[in-house]
């Protein structure tokens, strides 16, 4: 690499020439006064190749072939060349030996080794008296603290919790766990049993439940959920269903198919697989008006009651009752703006004989819902949400 500019005048000339062929060793290049290299005929630059011991080489007009100059001299030039410190710091790095393991790696020879040249830093480099920063390792007694307040507060946990019944184990972590989100769930479900108790103790009070829910309630299908939970928690029915009426694009005939179904946390154990089993093959029935209980319901917009679920003419359903033992059922018309626009549906596992009390009142919420939604829906300054 030639020089960025020609030598002054005063550049001294009694300088021996080198051989082109042929690199000075360290000690020859160092014997050269360090003023005599004037500004700025010299170019330094740091090479990756055949430089086993971090040497930058020096380029002169008067020796196209660069010679070796020691890192520290080179910097000494730089440095009594510029008025001013330099932008950057040519410090050359320590070598980080941190990562050798002596007694398992030998020593590499500068022979067969070549250590790549460092690179220009914009930030100091640490003064080789500064120690190497440790390693970063995980915060051991954070750690500790945090298992140690855990146990804390699983102990507080089985404190709180009250005495398992008899053949409950909680002894483990995930024992105690499974305990409380069970506890947890039958508490809220005696909460919002107690909450629908009080609001069918007498009509404004099951008037202003319906407006809560249904102001709360993005749509109709949602509110309903809650009333489906309010029948099964308070009058102890397993299971019920939401079918919602259909027209098909090809078609002008409705069809009722299903649109959701509510299992209240009291039910469990057997019970509780053969009603979702039966829920299963529910999903796939669609019906027609006058076919099934949807059917005749949504086409009469009158509750029913069918005491036996075993007639194939009567419930189409009835293999799937009688294998999951499915005894009873009734459902119950929802009508807004003068339509039926969901069927709900309530199911029990043993055999129940009739009960207009409960029919009159499942009927009488039913209404009462419906009429909410024809109120919002005929409001000018609400949108449609059934």
């Amino acid at each position: 690499m030639d020089s960025i500019s020609t030598l002054p005048a005063d550049f001294p000339k009694d300088i021996p020439p080198r051989d082109d062929h042929m690199f000075p060793t360290v000690q020859q290049a160092t014997d050269i006064p360090l003023d005599q290299f004037a500004s700025p005929p010299i170019d330094l630059t740091l090479s990756d190749t055949d430089n086993p011991t971090n040497t930058l080489y020096y380029h002169s007009k008067l020796h196209p072939q660069p010679f070796f100059i020691p890192p520290q001299a080179a910097i000494e030039i730089l440095h009594s060349e510029f008025a001013s410190p330099l932008p950057f710091d040519l410090t050359l790095p320590e070598p980080d030996c941190q990562s050798v393991d002596d007694s398992s790696t030998p020593s590499p020879s500068p022979s067969n080794t070549t250590t790549p040249p460092p690179q220009l830093q914009s930030t100091p480099s640490p003064s080789p008296s500064s120690s190497p920063q440790p390693r970063l390792r995980p915060n051991v007694s954070h750690t500790r603290r945090c298992r140690a307040k855990l146990n804390t507060n699983f102990d507080r946990l089985l404190q709180v919790l009250p005495k398992p019944p008899p053949g409950v184990e909680v002894k483990h972590k995930a024992q105690i766990l499974q305990y409380a989100i069970d506890h947890y769930r039958h508490v809220r479900c005696k909460n919002v049993k107690l909450e629908m108790t009080l609001a069918l103790s007498s009509r404004s009070h099951m008037h202003r439940w319906v407006q809560s829910v249904v102001h709360t309630s993005p749509n109709l299908r949602d509110s309903l959920k809650s009333f489906m939970a309010m029948i099964c928690l308070t009058k102890n029915w397993k299971y019920a269903e939401l079918w919602s009426p259909h027209t098909p694009t090809d078609s002008s005939s409705v069809a009722l198919t299903y649109a959701s179904g509510a299992l209240p946390p009291t039910v469990e154990g057997e019970e509780l697989h053969r009603l979702k089993a039966y829920r299963v093959k529910s999903r796939k029935y669609t019906f027609a008006p006058r076919s099934g209980v949807p059917g005749r319901v949504f086409l009469t917009m009158r509750p029913e009651w069918l005491p036996l679920l075993n007639d194939p003419v009567a419930f189409p359903r009835a293999p799937h009752a009688v294998r999951n033992r499915v005894e009873v059922t009734f459902a119950v018309p929802v009508v807004v703006n003068g339509s039926v626009k969901m069927v709900v549906q309530f199911y029990d596992t043993y055999r129940r004989d009739y009960e207009p009390a409960t029919l009159n009142m499942t009927n009488e919420i039913a209404a009462m819902f419906g009429k909410a939604f024809t109120a919002i829906n005929s409001s000018p300054f609400a949108n449609t949400r059934v």
